[in-house]
């Protein structure tokens, strides 16, 4: 799993952003970052799967687990849960653009993990 199209086949169909359990938010350029990510720091299958679930999961409320930047309106950034290796964890900065219901990526990368 070294590049997005080889999730596409499996996970376009769920990046329309609907489900059945509530409305839900677009996601606009996930597959660009994560692509970006996975070409520049080659993660392992199971941290790119932990990336799209989380991206798909984080469809139904993207507020969730996140902070807000102060200086950028509808900037919003976090640890992705599940992807800490040692000193490192990915984290994903997106915008939320709530007039349209969309969630919008804006990076996606290995960050060292401070405690």
């Amino acid at each position: 799993m070294s590049t997005i199209s080889s999730w596409l086949g499996a996970t376009s169909w769920r990046l329309a952003g609907v489900r059945s359990d509530g409305p839900r938010w677009k996601p606009d350029g996930f597959e660009n970052a994560i692509d970006a990510w996975v070409y520049s720091d080659l993660p392992s299958d199971d941290v790119q799967q932990a990336v799209w679930d989380w991206v798909l999961d984080q469809m139904s409320n993207p507020y969730r687990g996140m902070e807000h930047d102060d200086a950028e309106a509808n900037l919003w950034f976090g640890p992705i849960p599940g992807t800490r290796s040692g000193l490192v964890v990915v984290t994903c900065s997106y915008w939320i653009l709530e007039q349209q219901r969309v969630v919008r990526a804006d990076i996606i990368g290995a960050q060292d993990f401070l405690d």
